[in-house]
């Protein structure tokens, strides 16, 4: 059994089959042969049917997160034939609770268009286990089922979990449902939409609390009804906010949460600070795209080559669990807090007695000192009462 295992199940409560359409392990890998792609999976799911997928850690101290997006016809005596999309989230890290997420769309979330009426369909959890244990549902029908993303734990008081088994149940949506006082953004959400989002949600409380800009470090806890995220603030006697148009940073995709990482730090060595970070909002205003950029200098900021070892060896692919490492760096060596600038590099040390070449790998780290910058933790979304 691997360290870290998420098992999803959809029962098709519909009339016409379930069809898988994309998936992708971020994190981790497939449980052969429970893939959402094949027939022994989820890939196809009749009416009447359960079926399960599963993804797995694959390696030391890491967890396992994915995505898997579904097609299903729809047809009723009072709306026209069309598809709708049905997809589930979930990040499990070997540190800290699970995040699984899902909802239905009228149309496909990776088209540009998305039609705004709601769905006929709902998809909802019914059980969460943990070696065999259910757990009970809370208040699913006080939440409009084609609001993205709703949170599994919104309904499962779950602060730790290694190995969730979650079942969904796709059905026809009730007549009246209460929208809850939560509102997620509808999108085509994946961990690097997800980690954006999370940027821009900081930077918004950054902006009315007088902080030149913030940036998560991707933990989160639970304290009572309040669900919330830890998030590093920086002053602005020590950071500059600009709008640099995206042909100065290289030209990066947009949609490239590593990439605009990357593409942030080289402008901000480029133009004489210590590193930045993107807030991931963006706009033209006529003159070509440009990008919200904040800026650290040498006084509030400190770039420092980190040996990956010193880290906890995280996957480099995997930015979530970096963002964690180096703020647990940054506490243990003094410093508010800080992010990774998402470059590493192999370096080779010479043993001055015994000649040997030791091969070693860093990663570039920007370390935020103490009085320049707040750990705050901010309020994501509140459970019921």
């Amino acid at each position: 059994m691997a360290a870290r295992e998420f098992h999803g199940v959809i029962s098709n409560q519909w009339d016409t089959p379930i069809h898988w359409v994309q998936d992708d392990c971020d994190s981790g890998q497939w449980q052969d042969p429970w893939y959402p792609s094949k027939l022994t999976g989820a890939g196809l799911i009749n009416p009447g049917e359960d079926k399960e997928w599963r993804s797995e850690s694959a390696g030391i101290l890491t967890g396992t997160s994915g995505w898997s997006l579904w097609r299903i016809n729809v047809s009723t005596l009072t709306d026209t034939p069309h598809d709708e999309f049905i997809q589930v989230n979930w990040s499990i890290p070997f540190y800290g609770a699970p995040n699984i997420t899902y909802s239905v769309f009228r149309s496909d979330p990776r088209d540009a268009f998305r039609d705004p009426n709601p769905p006929v369909l709902e998809i909802i959890p019914v059980f969460w286990s943990e070696d065999g244990t259910e757990s009970a549902l809370a208040q699913a029908a006080e939440i409009a089922p084609y609001v993205f993303a709703i949170p599994v734990s919104f309904f499962f008081n779950v602060s730790f979990s290694t190995h969730p088994r979650i079942k969904f149940i796709v059905r026809q949506r009730a007549g009246a449902h209460v929208q809850s006082p939560l509102v997620f953004e509808k999108s085509s959400l994946n961990r690097q939409s997800m980690a954006m989002r999370a940027f821009q949600l900081r930077a918004e409380i950054a902006a009315r609390n007088n902080f030149v800009g913030g940036f998560p470090n991707f933990y989160e806890a639970t304290y009572g009804l309040d669900h919330v995220g830890g998030t590093i603030f920086v002053k602005s006697t020590v950071a500059e906010w600009r709008d640099v148009s995206v042909a100065e940073l290289g030209n990066p995709s947009l949609e490239d949460f590593g990439e605009r990482m990357r593409a942030t730090n080289a402008y901000a060595s480029r133009n004489g600070f210590v590193g930045g970070f993107p807030n991931f909002f963006h706009a033209n205003y006529g003159s070509g795209i440009v990008c919200g950029t904040v800026l650290l200098n040498s006084t509030g900021a400190e770039w420092r080559d980190v040996p990956l070892s010193e880290l906890g060896n995280p996957s480099l692919d995997d930015f979530e669990t970096r963002f964690r490492a180096t703020q647990d760096y940054a506490t243990r060596n003094g410093f508010v807090g800080g992010f990774p600038n998402l470059f590493h590099a192999e370096t080779v040390e010479v043993s001055i007695v015994t000649g040997q070449r030791k091969r070693k790998t860093v990663c570039g780290t920007i370390l935020l000192k103490q009085s320049f910058a707040e750990w705050r933790d901010v309020l994501l979304f509140r459970g019921p009462a």
